[in-house]
């Protein structure tokens, strides 16, 4: 279950794997992840983070699956990806997405789902809209 979902305003990348079930072909271990505006509602601004915080407990693999569904995106039309994250029992896990270029985010509902060999851990969804005009971005007032 997830614990906080919403948009990440800060954290610190401190590792990197080969995923080659996403468009990116990478995923990224983020550490200092929390949720800094709690909402389901995404203003769809290039390099936005949004996603969730979870507790893992009990006994689980050391890698459990991410699977991210969202509308068609690039030339090929992309609506899921999958990737491995490390499991970690003993601090908040987290699982974050950063929008790219401005046609790579379309608007609409984005699902986050993580799984073990035991079954669901966590999932939330997400609705990506146009920001409204004027709008600035959500981080941008929490920065110091």
């Amino acid at each position: 279950m997830a614990l906080s979902v919403g948009i990440v305003c800060s954290m610190t990348v401190v590792g990197q794997k080969k995923a080659p079930r996403t468009r990116a072909g990478t995923s990224f271990q983020n550490d200092g992840v929390r949720i800094s505006i709690k909402t389901q509602v995404i203003p769809a601004f290039e390099g936005i983070k949004f996603g969730m915080t979870f507790m893992i407990l009990g006994q689980h693999d050391s890698y459990n699956s991410v699977t991210m569904t969202h509308p068609p995106l690039g030339p090929d039309g992309t609506t899921v990806e999958h990737w491995m994250m490390p499991i970690n029992t003993t601090d908040l896990a987290n699982i974050v997405v950063k929008l790219g270029s401005a046609d790579e985010h379309p608007l609409g509902r984005w699902t986050l789902t993580t799984k073990s060999i035991n079954g669901l851990i966590a999932t939330t969804e997400f609705e990506l809209v146009e920001p409204k005009p004027g709008e600035a971005h959500p981080c941008e007032f929490l920065s110091s």
